[in-house]
């Protein structure tokens, strides 16, 4: 299943459009990412309110006080980079989990070169044994994550019949 996760996350996430008005128009995530400006947000009452605190890190956005923060929500206009942030984060996972896969010590890989200080620490990523990027947008009538992740990735993954077959596909 991990195999199949990072290829399929390979081929989804690791280019990206550059074009609003060509879909065709892609280049490398890892090239082109420039990291959005994350500020932290409290929960006070029944809103949240800015800090002005910035997030730079991984385990900034999924660790609070040491402990693993469960509910993270990311938030912004259109075209503030959400999306390819999520990409980005996918990735890095990606790499982190071949890496351990094959065994090899964690190094800065090709995608952490090309921004600043920003998120330096996919290392923190190994702790998640499965990452799932699944768009909401394409479940709008959906309300099962689990029916979101089949639909959006183990039918992508598993869509042959061959496939299908294989005991191990779940």
């Amino acid at each position: 299943m991990l195999r199949g996760l990072t290829a399929h996350y390979d081929k989804k996430l690791s280019y990206v459009t550059t074009s609003p008005l060509k879909d065709c128009v892609q280049e490398k995530l890892r090239d082109i990412y420039m990291p959005p400006k994350l500020l932290l947000m409290t929960k006070d009452k029944q809103s949240f309110k800015k800090t002005g605190v910035q997030i730079k890190n991984y385990e900034n956005m999924f660790l609070e006080h040491a402990k693993e923060n469960h509910k993270t929500f990311i938030q912004g206009e259109a075209g503030t980079g959400k999306s390819t942030f999520l990409a980005k984060l996918v990735m890095d996972w990606c790499c982190i989990k071949l890496e351990k896969q094959l065994k090899t010590k964690i190094a800065h890989t090709d995608t952490q070169t090309n921004y600043a200080s920003f998120f330096k620490d996919s290392w923190s990523l190994h702790r998640y044994s499965f990452v799932f990027h699944i768009t909401l947008r394409n479940s709008v009538t959906e309300i099962s994550i689990y029916n979101m992740i089949k639909e959006q990735i183990i039918d992508s993954i598993y869509s042959s019949e061959e496939d299908r077959k294989r005991p191990t596909h779940y």
